[in-house]
């Protein structure tokens, strides 16, 4: 993993990042999507905006054999722990990336999720629920740098009341809709890096509404359709905790 530590710590320098109006939600540190999405108005799935100076930087990062190991690494972990979120989420990629018009990026050509977080240089988070996710679709957390991980950057999900240690080069998936989490900060002369995987929520209901957004289906929807809608709606948890199974 040190190539890859030593890619990220290049391309933090190279990269431009918005700034923010606002403290940034999850913390203090530099971050960029990458891949699709959907929500916040939307009328569909789209990628990510990515600026003309930064897309040959992403883009030789991305396509670095390290990183896509790392992808490789969490996409194969999904399947072995959560088959059927893994199994839902690769047949809706492969459904999107057919839909002709969309001209959506797929990041990694092994890997199920429909975007990734890039976190740069000091990464640790506050708690935070992130709330665009479905509630049963497990994130991936890769994590990288160079830091004590016995003094800080452990896992903490509050939610469960644990506190997980979090080595350079490991992985995590949780279901970050659901369970609040953070990291513990890291020293003053250290460095953290993580890479995250997910799949918007809106990306699922736009999907099952066929192709559509919720107030799209909902204006052309019959009296039935409606009710079985909401009848669906209100059963999503029993769906929820069944695909995190692996019975």
């Amino acid at each position: 993993m040190e190539n890859l530590d030593q890619l990220l710590l290049q391309a933090h320098q190279k990269l431009r990042f918005p700034k923010h109006s606002q403290p940034p939600r999850r913390g203090e540190y530099d971050s960029l999507s990458v891949g699709y999405s959907h929500g916040q108005g939307q009328l569909h799935p789209m990628n990510f905006a990515v600026s003309k100076h930064n897309r040959p930087i992403l883009q030789g990062l991305l396509e670095s054999p390290e990183i896509i190991r790392v992808a490789r690494f969490m996409d194969r972990n999904l399947e072995l722990y959560f088959p059927k979120v893994h199994r839902l989420l690769t047949n809706l990629t492969e459904i999107l990336l057919g839909i002709e018009g969309l001209h959506l990026n797929r990041v990694f050509k092994d890997c199920c999720y429909a975007a990734s977080q890039l976190n740069f240089s000091r990464a640790a988070t506050d708690p935070h629920l992130d709330f665009m996710n479905a509630f049963f679709l497990c994130c991936g957390v890769w994590n990288g740098g160079r830091f004590d991980y016995k003094r800080g950057g452990q896992f903490i999900m509050w939610s469960l009341g644990l506190v997980v240690e979090f080595p350079p080069g490991a992985g995590i998936l949780v279901p970050s809709a659901s369970v609040t989490h953070a990291n513990v900060p890291i020293g003053p002369e250290e460095h953290r890096h993580s890479v995250t995987f997910f799949t918007a929520a809106g990306i699922l209901r736009w999907y099952c509404n066929g192709f559509m957004n919720d107030n799209e289906f909902l204006a052309q929807a019959s009296k039935v359709q409606r009710e079985n809608w909401e009848k669906y709606r209100a059963d999503l948890w029993r769906f929820g905790l069944d695909i995190l199974r692996d019975d």
